[in-house]
């Protein structure tokens, strides 16, 4: 349409220009579409996960005989300190991964820490 912009009637112009805004319409609705689409499958799996570890959970506490497990893991938890042998964190992993059936990824070794630098005599 660029090339040939200035030999095309102001009809045809029109109608192709008509076409091109048609096609970008109907990708952004494709494109919202599969936004939607993935949202709410991510909201559906996310569901389904969190019933599944919550069900863990549930046995866990009681098994455990806990009365309160609090998750300090939100940003504004009203949880200011905990000391870390109360956290259940990776028991209820360990506990999810064994009722799933799916085995829990190797351990991965801590990555070395960079040496540090000499100090730079001036």
């Amino acid at each position: 349409m660029q090339a040939q912009g200035d030999k095309l009637s102001e009809a045809v112009l029109a109608s192709r220009t008509k076409a091109i805004e048609d096609k970008k319409k109907q990708l952004q609705r494709d494109s919202e579409d599969a936004q939607n689409d993935f949202k709410q499958e991510m909201q559906e799996i996310f569901n389904t996960l969190a019933s599944k570890v919550g069900d863990v959970l549930t046995s866990y506490e009681q098994q455990q005989g806990y009365t309160l497990v609090l998750d300090y893991a939100q940003q504004q938890s009203p949880v200011l300190y905990a000391q870390p042998s109360t956290d259940i964190t990776k028991a209820i992993i360990d506990a999810y991964n064994v009722k799933s059936g799916v085995p829990a990824p190797p351990a991965q070794p801590a990555a070395p820490r960079p040496a540090a630098k000499p100090p730079v005599a001036h």
